[in-house]
């Protein structure tokens, strides 16, 4: 008896009424998703260009090519990890914040336009307040057009990147186990947190993701997040 007792109790750390536990999911998605980004990082260090754009990076200086790879190894490490973990659950894997049928919809069209006018509204207050003026173009022609591209999809990465592992899989899950508001605040602290120790001149940067909780909500759609993400803080 006691030793069935024993297995019950154990039994119960690690299921519960729906299966698996949430923490555990968790658990084991962030554990996929470090052993995939260290295969992805491997694999790309041995293409001889990416190579020499990470050797060649500047400590505190981010340039579009850097962010390039680093979040496309983020982003596709966490989307890999997802699609494990929606197998092991069978679940689609669009309950995790990017349902592919949703990809250019209403959602998408309301953050776009919701983060224009936020950013200018930002940019107006700094430029009244003499935070920065403009002096016309630093590049023209050819070299204008690849940054604005190079830079337009860095953006739209670190966008996917940060959103997808914050609100993709993680707050999903988590939301199974504690709920939605405890997850929206647990992950949103540690998003700021990252930003604040890798770069602590973002102090308040994860103020306005807090905000975006009720949007994302309501939604239940990462593409909103995203695209608020890429006009607003990129």
């Amino acid at each position: 008896m006691p030793d069935r007792e024993f297995a019950s109790a154990i039994r119960k750390v690690f299921w519960g009424p729906n299966g698996l536990r949430a923490g555990w999911r968790f658990v084991s998605y962030v554990v996929l998703s470090v052993l995939f980004g260290f295969v992805i990082s491997a694999g790309l260090y041995r293409v001889p260009l990416v190579a020499r754009i990470l050797s060649n990076h500047i400590q505190d200086v981010l340039t579009a090519p850097f962010a390039l790879i680093i979040f496309s190894v983020v982003f596709l490490a966490d989307v890999v990890s997802a699609l494990v973990m929606s197998r092991i659950e069978r679940r689609p894997f669009g309950k995790y914040g990017i349902p592919p049928a949703g990809a250019f919809g209403k959602l998408f069209w309301q953050g776009a336009l919701g983060g224009i006018v936020a950013m200018s509204a930002v940019m107006l207050t700094i430029y009244a307040g003499g935070g920065f003026s403009l002096h016309g173009f630093a590049l023209s022609g050819f070299a204008a057009i690849k940054s604005a591209v190079l830079w337009t999809l860095a953006c739209v990465l670190t966008g996917l990147a940060e959103e997808f592992r914050y609100r993709g899989y993680s707050q999903f899950t988590l939301t199974t186990g504690i709920g939605f508001w405890p997850s929206a605040f647990a992950l949103s602290t540690l998003f700021g947190a990252k930003h604040l120790l890798d770069n602590p001149g973002e102090m308040f940067h994860s103020t306005p993701h807090r905000e975006l909780m009720v949007r994302h909500r309501l939604a239940r759609c990462m593409g909103l997040c995203t695209i608020v993400h890429l006009f607003c803080f990129e």
